[in-house]
């Protein structure tokens, strides 16, 4: 409780960063773990983007068709909804603008993650517009993510998932019971059909 209540958090992992801190230049901490492989410029952005959109194509047969404006920020601002555990991207849409916003100084598996959601949000918005309940919505984005880091090598990341007692968790859960019950591309055709036009 000493190093929670006497240094920073992470801003990748949200633990103790302890005494030896990474100070990034715009004031936010990053533990040393996090610190080594960290997303901080537009470029290392862009190669993570390209990785999971290469994964979302070719495994999951998720294409986007909207030109999306990726934006690298230091701060989100405040969370959309109250019961958000901490957001590390953000999924907006201005009429037909996509804009995924990708916080600063994330890990590259934190990264991968983050992206991999905010991409399935934009697919979301194309597939299935008027998919509703965030359980559904933040479910089925974090199910996708949690596939993208099974397939990146990065399932120790998953199991947290299972645990999880917020509309992420519980909602990852959900998906998973759904694919269960009725396969990986029955997931897709279910969500499609629960975000139609009524």
């Amino acid at each position: 409780m000493t190093c929670v209540e006497q240094t920073d958090s992470c801003i990748s992992c949200l633990r103790p960063t302890g005494d030896r801190p990474v100070r990034m230049n715009n004031g936010n901490s990053l533990c040393r773990e996090c610190a080594a492989t960290a997303v901080s410029t537009k470029t290392g952005l862009r190669n993570v983007i390209n990785q999971v959109s290469r994964y979302l194509e070719r495994d999951m047969l998720m294409n986007i068709n909207t030109k999306i404006n990726f934006e690298l920020v230091d701060d989100l601002g405040k969370p959309i909804r109250s019961d958000h555990y901490r957001e590390s991207g953000r999924f907006i849409r201005r009429g037909n603008d996509f804009t995924i916003q990708i916080l600063r100084g994330l890990s590259q598996p934190i990264c991968i993650e983050t992206v991999a959601h905010e991409l399935a949000h934009a697919w979301q918005a194309e597939n299935a517009p008027y998919l509703s309940g965030d359980e559904l919505i933040e479910g089925f984005a974090q199910w996708v993510a949690g596939r993208v880091l099974t397939g990146m090598g990065y399932s120790d990341l998953v199991v947290r998932l299972h645990y999880r007692d917020d509309v992420y968790g519980r909602g990852y859960n959900r998906l998973m019971n759904m694919e269960q019950r009725l396969g990986f591309a029955g997931v897709f055709r279910e969500i499609k059909r629960l975000g139609k036009a009524p």
